[in-house]
């Protein structure tokens, strides 16, 4: 979980926090192992550019069918949103396809901060066992830095609130019932 210079992501006093990306992440790739429906998760492609992520509504048509612009619904789309654990359980910003749908989650992550009180980052040199591609006399493979920290224990605040889809039960009516004690579990 690190920032773009590589270092672990901290705050302005230093102090160092993952975020709630990364913790959703392996929740989502654990639900996606179990043959759940995962709507926001990399997947890839190959088109004439080599090999690409998949756009929002690629994903989408990928779970369930194209959005016809012209013929696909709104609450049909909302209604496959919920069909997918991620957005279930987190929420979806949807913009495209036609479509603009936003879905605040139920379950809402704060930043997760190192509480560990001894956390030293430490700072390695690599050897990569490739040579550098950009160079054609390249004779020795290249160096790389990998930049972590030696004990971090993450804390994270959260919150569930079932109620958050109590508006969206009376626009799906009954093929929708909100956030269940199965979703909890």
């Amino acid at each position: 979980n690190a920032d773009f210079t590589g270092r672990p992501k901290s705050t302005s006093n230093g102090d160092i926090f993952g975020s709630d990306k990364a913790l959703k992440y392996p929740m989502k790739k654990m639900w996606e192992a179990e043959g759940r429906n995962i709507l926001f998760i990399k997947s890839w492609k190959e088109n004439k550019n080599g090999i690409v992520p998949n756009q929002l509504g690629e994903r989408y048509a990928m779970l369930f069918s194209p959005i016809d612009k012209k013929k696909t619904t709104t609450k049909e789309v909302m209604s496959n949103l919920f069909k997918c654990t991620d957005v279930k359980n987190f929420g979806a910003t949807f913009a495209g396809e036609g479509q603009n749908i936003s879905i605040t989650g139920a379950v809402q992550f704060g930043q997760g901060f190192n509480k560990f009180d001894d956390t030293n980052i430490e700072i390695q040199d690599i050897l990569s066992p490739f040579a550098d591609s950009t160079k054609d006399d390249a004779k020795q493979s290249t160096l790389g830095t990998k930049i972590t920290v030696d004990e971090a224990h993450y804390f994270y605040g959260f919150s569930i609130n079932p109620n958050n889809y109590n508006e969206y039960k009376e626009i799906l009516g009954s093929d929708f019932d909100g956030y269940t004690q199965e979703d909890y579990n």
